[in-house]
């Protein structure tokens, strides 16, 4: 039996994504789910399914299969057009060694892109690609392990010929980015988590047109930990981070940052009412007024749905 995993779903068009949120939006391409499958022999697979406004159906899409079993997955899209399309994610080489993996939509079929390795095991998180597209620019991001307990930002960008590897920085010994956006080619964010002094912490990078910076963020506190899983952006001036946090009882709650221009802030975001986990995976924004994210919770049962949306001023279960 196959078991499949959507990691993300996108409606083409700009860089409206992460994790199964989308606009009531018009183009040809339609909606574009992401994630990956084990077949009958349990060979990993990557995964695209398509929506074309009636019925989801699976596209067809190479494998490297290099590892013995192939390991391939796709964790994130994103599109420029409807003839342009981008999904990473990571695969096992031959040594069992993570590899990035970035697969092109020319508008007729997908095909594996070449995209550069940094020395460790290395892996995308997230891909996105700002607008206006010319000239064209797509950053994809994840890290890369170099050891034991050890880990580096990745961080590669799609200059409109190749992918090459872009300079990030890294405050831990561990340090992992999760979701990328870009407001404008030279505004995008990159969010994540490095492993602090005792605790896991928010990290989050900020492109400014030249190089990647770390920005302050903010943590519930230094004593636990706090994790960001996705970004977006209403305007330069409008940004939200979602992921969750573990409490004083060690119960995970949902994390929620906006960004209003100058800084990063904690924003209140409720969690269901007896629930032991409450994490937020991804993040979309229709307007400055309305945010949508959504995530899972769990009670001492299978995890259920969440999804929250912030309405002007306030955040709602």
């Amino acid at each position: 039996m196959e078991r499949l995993f959507l990691e993300d779903c996108l409606l083409a068009e700009q860089q409206w994504e992460q994790h199964s949120l989308w606009r009531d939006m018009h183009l040809d391409i339609g909606l574009l789910a992401v994630g990956t499958y084990w077949d009958d022999d349990l060979f990993q697979r990557t995964l695209i399914e398509h929506w074309n406004g009636e019925v989801w159906n699976i596209v067809s899409l190479p494998n490297r299969g290099l590892s013995t079993p192939p390991i391939d997955a796709l964790v994130g899209v994103a599109c420029i057009s409807a003839s342009q399309c981008w999904a990473a994610g990571s695969n096992d080489d031959m040594n069992g060694v993570g590899q990035t993996l970035v697969e092109r939509f020319d508008g007729t079929s997908w095909t594996i892109v070449d995209s550069p390795n940094s020395s460790g095991s290395n892996s995308f998180q997230s891909v996105t690609c700002a607008t206006p597209s010319q000239p064209e620019e797509c950053w994809a991001v994840g890290l890369t392990v170099t050891d034991l307990g050890r880990a580096q930002t990745l961080v590669e960008e799609w200059d409109g010929s190749a992918w090459s590897i872009v300079s990030s920085p890294n405050t831990g010994v561990y340090d992992d980015l999760l979701g990328v956006t870009c407001a404008s080619q030279a505004d995008c964010w990159a969010v994540g988590f490095y492993s602090g002094v005792t605790n896991d912490q928010t990290l989050i990078e900020h492109w400014n047109g030249s190089l990647w910076a770390i920005v302050s963020s903010p943590n519930t506190s230094t004593m636990q930990n706090n994790y960001l899983n996705a970004v977006a952006c209403a305007s330069a001036s409008d940004c939200w981070a979602v992921g969750y946090y573990a409490n004083g009882n060690f119960v995970f709650q949902t994390l929620t940052e906006q960004w209003d221009g100058n800084l990063w802030t904690i924003v209140s975001s409720p969690n269901p009412s007896g629930a032991q986990d409450s994490e937020l995976y991804g993040i979309t924004c229709a307007s400055l007024a309305q945010c949508w994210a959504a995530g899972y919770y769990a009670s001492g049962g299978p995890p259920q749905t969440l999804v929250e949306t912030w309405q002007a001023a306030v955040m709602f279960q």
